[in-house]
């Protein structure tokens, strides 16, 4: 398994956020091909919900002050 926390570049991250759409698609792809039903607009909130939490990673690397600024927005 890849250790995120040596991967700190912000290249290296991005390489992370890339990956993790792939597996997500990848993920539809494959419950499609294994006429797998599931429920397109949930896998679209749930896609976008951690996608997003990825891309703000990428942005600022530092978890808890990510967290924080995005509580503080609500």
């Amino acid at each position: 398994t890849t250790d995120v926390t040596k991967r700190t570049s912000k290249k290296q991250r991005i390489d992370i956020l890339r990956e993790e759409i792939m597996a997500w698609e990848q993920g539809k792809a494959l419950a499609k091909e294994l006429n797998i039903t599931f429920n397109m607009k949930h896998y679209q909130e749930q896609y976008r919900k951690y996608i997003l939490t990825y891309v703000e990673w990428v942005v600022n690397p530092n978890p808890i002050k990510a967290l924080c600024a995005r509580h503080n927005k609500k």
